[in-house]
């Protein structure tokens, strides 16, 4: 994919599937490090202030999804048109390069959580907020490759495929709704939308399938696109 759409080479945001699976993996193995650190050398007398860390970070994640997805992805440049390519390919491997995303949360929360306390408590909030952002991963995945009967991944799929296809700003939220209801971004109605499910592994070129309930056309989504370019 060319660097003008998708900023330099080394920061490409649509990934090969190896680089896609990495990203997991590199998350999965940082959690599971900062984890078996916290075990073995955290005080005794830390743990209940090390819980209480780890679960601020698990619910900071959702607000900090929530402003990113909003202010960041659908406000400024060039994120918003990169973003836009999600929108318009949403079963292609496009998501954030683990060398930004990783330097961001060492950069703006261990580093400076590190400077106001200490390790230990450094290590548990940012290993709440990688667990979070690693639960924000597997079900954005889930989303739109992943064929399921489940009832919640059906509802997870309802909400952000009303994200997608909406002319109107609201749905930001992936993994929870609760500050789109609380901050008024909320959608109106459930309807469920054409999300480019594709399994991973499968070797069809479609990028979607038929939408579940139709919405009002091609109409709503070229709005859609044209608000997001201007």
């Amino acid at each position: 994919m060319s660097s003008d759409k998708f900023g330099t080479n080394w920061l490409t945001l649509e990934h090969g599937k190896a680089a896609y699976r990495a990203d997991f993996l590199v998350y999965g193995i940082t959690i599971s490090i900062l984890a078996v650190f916290l075990a073995i050398t955290a005080p005794s007398d830390a743990w209940q202030k090390i819980l209480v860390l780890v679960l601020l970070g698990l619910a900071g994640w959702t607000f900090v999804e929530y402003v990113l997805h909003r202010f960041v992805l659908h406000g400024l440049q060039p994120f918003k048109r990169w973003h836009l390519e999600h929108h318009r390919r949403p079963a292609a491997l496009i998501c954030t390069p683990t060398i930004l995303s990783s330097s961001l949360i060492a950069l703006l929360v261990f580093l400076p959580s590190l400077l106001l306390s200490d390790l230990w408590s450094a290590s548990a909030l940012t290993l709440g907020l990688l667990i979070g952002y690693m639960g924000y991963a597997v079900v954005h995945h889930a989303i739109h490759h992943w064929h399921g009967k489940n009832a919640w991944l059906k509802q997870l799929k309802r909400w952000h495929g009303m994200h997608h296809h909406s002319s109107e700003f609201v749905g930001y939220g992936v993994t929870s709704a609760f500050w789109d209801h609380a901050l008024g971004t909320a959608h109106a109605k459930p309807r469920c939308l054409n999300l480019g499910i594709r399994s991973l592994t499968s070797k069809r070129r479609k990028s979607s399938i038929p939408s579940i309930v139709a919405l009002s056309g091609k109409a709503r989504i070229m709005a859609t696109e044209k608000s997001e370019l201007e």
